[in-house]
């Protein structure tokens, strides 16, 4: 090669390289499938989507791969919700549980046991929630344990208004 063809390429390397660096690693944005707000577990080892539905008191959890992308299946019956505080156009109530119950679809073939989704339906405390924070209790995905997993849906993210 000819000292030209090799200035060309180390100039385009290192435009290359400097073009890579002003990109962090980790500047990678999930989105919620359903438009909800997302929880990672662990580093990109899993997502859960919250879609809280403030009208009828609904919350639906869907479990998901570390991208967000597609259904990840869990064994456990339940997921049980410690409620810490939740806001009401701005007024903010005491503690509470809720537990979200493993629903089946005969569209995926999931069953309770089997099921990426758990919801719970017409739960009074959350019907006008604008906000909630707490944790879950113990959530089992792919034989990891995780407990108490501290989770905000911000007042700006309701799904359903």
């Amino acid at each position: 090669m000819s000292p030209r063809t090799l200035r060309r390429y180390r100039s385009l390397w290192l435009s290359g390289f400097l073009a890579l660096a002003a990109f962090p690693a980790h500047a990678e944005e999930h989105r919620a499938p359903r438009g909800g707000t997302l929880l990672e577990l662990g580093e990109e080892f899993a997502q859960i989507e919250f879609v809280l539905d403030l009208q009828q008191g609904n919350l639906t959890a869907y479990m998901l791969d570390g991208e967000a992308e597609n259904p990840v299946r869990l064994r456990q019956p339940f997921i049980d919700l410690v409620i810490d505080e939740a806001s009401y156009a701005g007024v903010r109530k005491a503690a509470f549980s809720l537990r979200l119950k493993a629903e089946a679809n005969v569209l995926t073939g999931e069953t309770v046991g089997n099921t990426s989704e758990y919801a719970v339906y017409s739960a009074e405390p959350l019907r006008g929630a604008t906000s909630l924070k707490g944790k879950i209790r113990r959530i089992t995905v792919r034989s990891e344990v995780f407990r108490d997993l501290p989770f905000t849906i911000p007042a700006d993210k309701p799904s359903k208004p």
